[in-house]
């Protein structure tokens, strides 16, 4: 049996002439109706199965064409559709003369059982032309209605189709919009190159860190955009200079490329030149494989941490001077008790010899040579911000007076030191660790501003501060000033320099030679004791910085002077002495007792809080070291106080840590003595806290 299978769907027709093959019979194709009606003019087949939606001529036409044939008319005729499935649509065709219609999908073996009863039935039907097939009008009008309301459909599903369409459109620009945006505005360099790192697109970020256009980066090599050294240094470019070799943002693009494998967050450094000038760069880079219009390409990606690693490489100095600084203070702390057994013992060995004996020169030495040593203990603390600010009344001209000889050796012989003091006292309210700081950190920065032979000069001057200065210099407040000055001859600075002179870890030194932490020390210091800080400075002609510090008033200068020059006495109070350390508490004991003072004494805290209980008598003071086995002095202090309210403490420490300072500054109303003390300095100390109230 031949078999007619017409439909535009290739996939369709190819699965009903396996069928019809399966079965036996012979399957001819056509691909629209007219096609479909040529074939079936030139050669009838026993069935025609047709689908109803085609071009040219649907499934309708050609029935219609076929049941009007005299000689094809009395062919077994199915029309199978999944488009037209409505009763109207079955009804036009069944009353055109269709033997069946059936709806898509199908089953093909449900489709082949109802094929056979078909062509059963067909056997013994007689064709009868139908009024559709004689009247053209009538036809027309349900064809119209048929297709009007299949067309109403598909005008619908197009309507439907094109909105949705236009929302993908919408959608789909949103998202090239939202690319694009992320692309141009994301905070680290964007670049699409190719395998060969030639770019495609940059993004914004991208031209304002090299200071070029886009039109000047596309198409250059990576390199080249982000002016490498050593690919400006090879006339051909990025990858043909001898370390371009090496070079791991070329290795990178080059295996993202070809491998697809991503890299992420790869650390490189780069010699640049920017602005002209040589630097050096590091990258956190990062690489995509994307493929446009079948070409791969690479997504590049560079996060520039160069100031992150100046950072880190700054915090690593900061915690060297941290560790410095915590050895500095634990060297202090046994050194100072060393030194004050030697001043304390020297000291009462002079009292009890005559001036002219022949051994009291040499003791002169040895308590000369310990003040000093004291002096270099001091100055340790200070350099290393250990020493415990305690702000007093001083003659700033005696203070640098006692750092001349120091500054020499700091500043080398090379250069001459300068010291021109104001011939009048110039009394200020400073802790001496302070200036000593100020002092240092200026000649050492004076200093390496020298090459060779040089000049530094430092000054002191009692200057008036009045309503017009004031004007002119908001920090300013109207009053008396002491000006301290550093002047030095070296090469100067430039206005860049000075803008970013007190910046914390700003140096112009070379790696390894400078924190950048000592002018923001200077800076810091001066601000603390509400001063003020000038620098003037050119190129080639020196630079001098000058700090005018509030002048003491008249009537504390009075006072001051009077207890300077105050011969201190002792008592016969009791005082209890806790020292952990063995020579100095039995020096203290001595130094005390001298003074006339009743001592007891004690190595270690218990051992304290044990002879408090047991002795009856009054305890006046507690003379306590800071750093003990068991507690701290103040947890002592505070322990005996809180069974003895009128107890009084003075604490004693070659280095208090944070025991009893805050930030460094001494708390408000503790008493505390610094090691080591000379006997004048302990009456004076242990007078001044018995006879406060």
């Amino acid at each position: 049996m031949r078999i007619l299978i017409v439909d535009d769907n290739h996939d369709d027709r190819q699965l009903l002439r396996y069928m019809v093959e399966h079965s036996g019979n012979e399957a001819i194709e056509a691909e629209n109706g007219e096609n479909g009606y040529r074939i079936a003019k030139n050669s009838p087949p026993d069935l025609i199965i047709s689908d109803a939606l085609m071009p040219v001529m649907d499934g309708f036409q050609f029935l219609r064409a076929i049941k009007c044939e005299p000689e094809l008319c009395a062919i077994p005729f199915v029309l199978y559709s999944s488009s037209y499935k409505e009763d109207q649509d079955v009804r036009l065709a069944l009353s055109l003369g269709a033997n069946a219609y059936l709806f898509k999908p199908i089953d093909p073996v449900e489709l082949w059982e109802e094929i056979k009863g078909i062509l059963e039935k067909a056997k013994h039907k007689v064709q009868v032309p139908t009024e559709l097939l004689k009247e053209d009008a009538e036809y027309l009008k349900r064809y119209s209605e048929v297709v009007a309301t299949k067309l109403e459909e598909k005008v619908l599903e197009l309507q439907k189709t094109l909105a949705e369409r236009k929302r993908a459109e919408k959608i789909l620009k949103q998202q090239e919009n939202e690319l694009t945006t992320i692309f141009e505005n994301a905070p680290f360099i964007m670049m699409l190159v190719d395998g060969e790192r030639h770019i495609r697109r940059v993004n914004a970020l991208a031209c304002s860190s090299t200071g070029s256009s886009v039109t000047d980066m596309v198409g250059l090599r990576a390199g080249e955009a982000l002016r490498c050294l050593h690919a400006l240094d090879n006339p051909l470019g990025c990858g043909f200079g001898p370390y371009c070799q090496h070079c791991t943002l070329r290795q990178i693009i080059r295996d993202t490329c070809e491998t697809g494998q991503s890299h992420l967050q790869v650390e490189i450094s780069q010699s640049n030149v920017v602005e002209g000038k040589e630097q050096s760069l590091t990258f956190l880079v990062s690489t995509t494989r994307i493929v446009v219009d079948n070409a791969p390409l690479v997504l590049l990606s560079l996060q520039d941490i160069t100031e992150h690693k100046k950072l880190e490489e700054q915090f690593r100095q900061a915690q060297k001077m941290e560790a410095v600084g915590t050895l500095a203070g634990g060297v202090a702390h046994d050194f100072n008790n060393i030194l004050g057994v030697i001043l304390g013992h020297t000291e009462m060995a002079m009292e009890k010899l005559d001036p002219n004996h022949p051994i009291f020169p040499h003791l002169q030495e040895v308590l000369g040579a310990a003040e000093r040593s004291v002096n270099l203990t001091r100055q340790l603390l200070a350099f290393a911000r250990r020493q415990t600010i305690a702000p007093k009344v001083l003659d700033l001209n005696e203070t640098v007076e006692g750092m001349i000889n120091m500054l020499r050796r700091l500043i080398g012989e090379d250069i001459e030191l300068v010291w021109l003091p104001e011939a009048e006292t110039c009394p200020v309210k400073m802790d001496p660790s302070q200036i000593d700081q100020i002092l240092a950190n200026l000649c050492v920065n004076a200093r390496d501003a020298i090459t060779g032979v040089g000049k530094l000069t430092i000054e002191t001057h009692a200057v008036p501060f009045d309503t017009t200065f004031c004007a002119d210099h908001p920090e300013a407040i109207p009053g008396d000033y002491i000006l301290l000055s550093v002047r030095d001859n070296g090469c100067g600075m430039d206005k860049e320099t000075l803008e970013k002179l007190f910046e914390p870890f700003f140096t112009t030194k070379e790696i390894g030679k400078g924190t950048g932490l000592g002018l923001a020390t200077v800076y810091g210091i001066v601000k603390q004791n509400n001063a003020i800080i000038n620098v003037d400075s050119e190129l080639g002609q020196g630079t001098i910085f000058k700090i005018y510090l509030s002048r003491y008033s008249a009537k504390d200068e009075d006072v001051w002077k009077e207890n300077q020059g105050s011969q201190v006495e002792g008592g016969n109070e009791t005082i209890l002495v806790v020292e952990d350390e063995p020579t100095m508490l039995e020096m203290t004991r001595l130094m005390l007792e001298r003074l006339g003072y009743q001592v007891f004494t004690a190595s270690k805290p218990s051992e304290a809080i044990h002879l408090t209980e047991k002795h009856a008598a009054e305890i006046h003071l507690l003379m306590t070291d800071l750093i003990l086995p068991e507690m701290n002095g103040r947890e002592l202090g505070e322990n005996l106080v809180s069974f003895y309210p009128g107890l009084k403490v003075l604490f004693m420490s070659g280095y208090t840590g944070d025991v009893i300072t805050r930030q460094g500054v001494m708390v408000e109303g503790i008493h505390f003595v610094q090691k080591p003390f000379s006997k004048e300095t302990l009456a004076f100390k242990v007078r001044e806290v018995l006879d406060n109230k």
